[in-house]
């Protein structure tokens, strides 16, 4: 059951008229594609989800906001007594791990996406922290795009491939999940921490509106 939806962003809105309009500048172009590839790999996730049989209580596309510090989460799926996050990244490509830092194939040092998803675990663990429920999360780092391959990836990492989706789909349909008044209350409660101003709507009126 869907409870928030996903929807394209003012700011791809914005910058999709833009590219249409005009030759926008290479880091602003970079930018662009990237939000339009974002939203095709968490797209696919729904579609991914859609199908499942065991329905969570799902929350897509959350700008948060907690002590001041404003965080993203691409879905969320709310379960009796646990709560799951789902980063979702439309990689394509070779890549590999070694250590604690990320690689292309050709050697380039990478972002790590698991710091980005222990962050937003720490911050929505922040905000159950003044909600009245005992419930827990666990997080996942979800590659969605069959084109990816990911070198050296302990198993032991909340990492979930493509060649996986599958299984764990399997996985997750095992799951008795009956839905009670206490995740809608979650839910509401959840949507109540939404930042109503996030940050590419204040880069869109400085940079593109003024």
């Amino acid at each position: 059951m869907i409870k928030k939806e996903r929807y394209e962003t003012t700011e791809l809105k914005c910058l999709r008229s833009l590219n249409k309009r005009m030759h926008l500048p290479v880091k602003e172009k970079k930018y662009y594609m990237n939000l339009e590839k974002g939203l095709t790999g968490e797209q696919q996730f729904d579609k991914w989800s859609s199908k499942l049989t065991s329905k969570p209580l799902i929350l897509n596309d959350l700008q948060l906001e907690v002590n001041h510090t404003h965080f993203q989460i691409d879905s969320i799926f709310i379960c009796p007594e646990t709560i799951y996050l789902f980063e979702v990244k439309n990689y394509e490509g070779e890549f590999y791990i070694k250590g604690d830092e990320w690689y292309t194939i050709k050697g380039m040092e990478i972002k790590n996406p698991l710091l980005q998803l222990k962050k937003s675990e720490s911050l929505l663990r922040q905000i159950f922290y003044h909600l009245p429920y005992n419930t827990s999360i666990k997080s996942y780092l979800v590659f969605i795009n069959p084109e990816f391959t990911l070198y050296h990836a302990s198993p032991n990492l909340p990492i979930v491939l493509p060649t996986q989706m599958n299984r764990f789909k399997k996985k997750w349909d095992k799951k008795h999940i009956r839905l009670t008044s206490k995740e809608q209350a979650i839910a509401e409660k959840l949507l109540s921490f939404i930042w109503m101003n996030p940050p590419s709507l204040i880069y869109l009126r400085t940079t593109w509106i003024n």
